[in-house]
């Protein structure tokens, strides 16, 4: 069930991207919701004061966001026709603005799951959240084929490090490493 409704997601946004997509990104402080392509953050309390908890990325036909946390969940957003809603309503139309406008909504609720997917390591058979480091950025923006959201975690503490200047290091040593999830959505006119 689990391996179905991951390739039926992966055919939906495959097929979107074929038909004649826009793109675009957003990430915003909810204090002011200026647009801007970059947030850093030194701990995981900013992840509440960011517009949609982390940058978001959207086509005519829906909308991802990764979760500027330590879930570095991915949510969707659902459109009900070819649209860009993201700049419009942030993310959260009013029921109003749903009935009136044919907004589309979030119809996830991740919470503590990883919603459609998710960034997150291994150690062995567990899974592991990537926590925050030294600190965390999201970035958004267009490239000259189309948007991204990402977000780019440093100083992650991952165990067995295993390249040649850690060898000598005992097993408990913690090497610190650098995690990025990306999603790219390119345009049909790219």
């Amino acid at each position: 069930m689990k391996k179905t409704s991951v390739y039926f997601i992966l055919s939906l946004l495959f097929c979107a991207q074929s038909l004649s997509a826009q793109t675009s990104w957003s990430l915003f402080w909810r204090t002011d919701s200026v647009q801007v392509n970059r947030i850093e953050a030194f701990d995981n309390k900013q992840y509440r004061k960011v517009g949609h908890h982390g940058p978001a990325v959207e086509n005519s036909f829906m909308a991802l966001r990764i979760y500027f946390n330590d879930s570095g969940a991915i949510d969707v957003y659902s459109k009900r026709g070819p649209a860009m809603e993201l700049r419009k309503y942030l993310w959260y139309p009013s029921e109003k603005q749903q009935k009136e406008e044919n907004a589309g909504c979030d119809e996830y609720f991740v919470d503590k799951t990883v919603g459609l997917g998710g960034i997150k390591l291994w150690y062995g058979e567990n899974e592991v959240a990537v926590a925050i480091g030294s600190k965390r950025v999201a970035n958004a923006g267009d490239t000259a084929e189309g948007s991204f959201a990402e977000v780019i975690t440093y100083g992650v503490p991952y165990k067995e490090c295993t390249s040649c200047e850690c060898i000598s290091k005992p097993y408990s040593y913690w090497r610190r490493h650098v995690v990025r999830g990306r999603i790219i959505w390119r345009s049909s006119n790219a």
